[in-house]
């Protein structure tokens, strides 16, 4: 048996923007977006099989992008994240992020030169010192006491 071809006729039909509007469930203020967007229009009104055609095309192309409860939800969230920030702030239990990196910078200054002025204060000493032992306690002891200089000076 011969398998019988089948198809459908299109035929070119037009209509107005108030019935593209309707069919599309969309208001004439979107026909007018989709037109500058490049919805088909020519004289005799919107050929309603190309804009039919366009139209999935926009829609399947801009699947993705937000809706406008999206955009709504994502405007909610910052505005609420901000707000939890600002209680934080007045609770003193958020750290400004300058605040940090000013105390990370002095905190590395004062151990360099705490630490540039132990050769200076222990050169004598252990030029002296013949046991290496001795060299070592010394070394780990000035070290100890120079890390503990350091540190009291940011608990105050």
């Amino acid at each position: 048996m011969k398998k019988k071809e089948s198809y459908v006729e299109i035929v070119e039909q037009y209509v107005s923007k108030a019935v593209l509007a309707e069919m599309l469930g969309v208001s004439l203020r979107t026909i007018q977006r989709f037109k500058r967007a490049g919805l088909p229009e020519d004289i005799k009104g919107y050929p309603l099989y190309e804009c039919l055609k366009w139209y999935l095309n926009h829609l399947s192309n801009n699947g993705d992008s937000p809706t406008i409860a999206d955009q709504k939800l994502r405007k909610l969230t910052a505005e609420a994240d901000l707000l939890e920030m600002e209680i934080a702030k007045a609770k003193n239990s958020l750290i400004d992020v300058e605040d940090v990196r000013r105390v990370i910078v002095e905190t590395c200054l004062v151990l360099k030169n705490v630490f540039l002025g132990l050769p200076g204060r222990l050169a004598m000493d252990l030029a002296a010192e013949t046991d290496a032992a001795v060299v070592r306690n010394i070394l780990m002891y000035e070290i100890k006491l120079a890390m503990n200089d350091a540190s009291n000076r940011f608990m105050t």
